[in-house]
């Protein structure tokens, strides 16, 4: 018997492997190059939350305050930042006497792609509660003990937070005497 000679079992049975072994490096090629594109996304967006603090903290009028806010550094080690994830998903600068405008707050805070919480409390936050995008994941919002002014109907301007569930606005210079209609966001809780 020849062991070169090869049966049509086998010849089938040796088809089978090959295309097996085919598709198996195809899959494998698969999830490669979408596991390089997944982290490609990631620091992309980790480098715009980058920008977008550091933005932030040339907006301040006391910007020594965020000292290790650097281009150069992992923007999870600033202060007050902590990430899933390698991205921003929570911001807590109390009590830290920034000096900055609501504005500024929407465009460079509010805007991060993966933000879930931001705390500003006694930040020596001014201005009024103007038109707002937002991410879709922010579900806390604490702006409280700071100097904001206009009327309370102005929150309706953060409907873009589709998922803001608390929202604390308590002891700003917010006038309730303009509020007409219950504001339209899908809050669990609002301290005013």
């Amino acid at each position: 018997l020849d062991p070169k000679a090869q049966t049509p079992t086998t010849l089938l049975i040796n088809s089978k492997m090959k295309t097996f072994s085919s598709f198996f490096l195809f899959l494998l090629s698969l999830t490669f190059l979408s596991l390089q594109a997944s982290q490609g996304s990631t620091t992309s967006s980790s480098y715009k939350d980058t920008q977008q603090l550091l933005n932030f903290k040339a907006s301040v009028s006391n910007p020594t305050l965020l000292s290790n806010w650097l281009p150069n550094q992992n923007t999870c080690n600033f202060t007050g930042i902590t990430c899933k994830d390698s991205l921003v998903s929570s911001i807590d600068l109390s009590f830290t006497q920034l000096g900055t405008n609501f504005s500024l707050v929407s465009t460079f805070l509010l805007s991060l792609d993966h933000l879930e919480t931001l705390v500003l409390k006694d930040i020596n936050l001014t201005g009024t509660i103007s038109f707002t995008k937002c991410n879709t994941f922010l579900t806390t919002l604490d702006l409280s003990q700071n100097s904001l002014s206009g009327s309370l109907s102005d929150i309706s301007n953060l409907g873009s937070c589709s998922s803001l569930k608390s929202l604390n606005l308590s002891n700003n210079g917010l006038d309730s005497s303009f509020l007409k209609d219950s504001p339209r966001l899908n809050l669990e809780v609002l301290d005013l």
